[in-house]
């Protein structure tokens, strides 16, 4: 699965600019910036800038050296800028910046996945609310066949998972095999709320 990765490389003089962007679509070049659809990297150019966007980060690195190695041959001046976009924020950031946060969230959900063992719950869960009892009982025995362990209340299911990832990975799953009209939520486990609060205030009502 790819991601949106931005280089922009503003140069000194538009006309290099547009030169570059010629170069980089040249059928000579195709092979050092991969052909395949899935590989492609696309360019496009806005005055003294050009961007190029591809679908990892070796991929824009590869076309960043490339395009240094253009502008030292005709000695154009670029300076070149790497981002990777955040689709939670909805916004470009730098890199480096990119890299540290997925480090650290991938942290957070060994630690989540090592607090499950220890716990022996889940740290996350999965909602999902269905229109009817039938529909409930349905999606329960489906579920059952896919050896996926569930606790089922009149309309409603619960099922558990070891982190926030697995949960919204198993969100979306359950959401394609949902009987119409069901909802999904993906929240913190009643249980390890309760394991931040007070233990003695244990509550064993699930609100939906």
């Amino acid at each position: 699965m790819h991601d949106d990765w931005r280089l922009t490389n503003t140069f000194h003089e538009e006309s290099n600019a547009h030169r570059m962007s010629e170069r980089l679509e040249a059928k000579e070049l195709e092979h050092d910036l991969e052909t395949s659809f899935s590989e492609r990297v696309i360019v496009s150019r806005d005055g003294a800038k050009v961007f190029c966007y591809a679908g990892s980060g070796p991929q824009a690195k590869k076309a960043e050296k490339l395009i240094r190695s253009l502008a030292d041959e005709h000695d154009w001046h670029v300076e070149s800028k790497l981002e990777r976009w955040h689709p939670e924020e909805e916004r470009w950031e730098d890199s480096e910046t990119s890299l540290s946060r997925g480090a650290e969230h991938a942290r957070r959900i060994e630690s989540e996945r090592e607090e499950s063992r220890q716990e022996g719950y889940p740290e996350w869960e999965v909602k999902v609310q269905c229109r009817s009892h039938h529909d409930a009982r349905q999606l329960s025995d489906q579920l059952a066949e896919e050896e996926i362990p569930c606790l089922r209340r009149w309309h409603y299911l619960l099922i558990g998972a070891t982190d926030e990832d697995s949960a919204k990975e198993l969100a979306k799953r359950i959401g394609a095999e949902a009987p119409l009209g069901a909802t999904e939520t993906v929240e913190i486990s009643g249980r390890a709320m309760l394991d931040m609060v007070d233990r003695s205030g244990l509550n064993p009502f699930v609100a939906f």
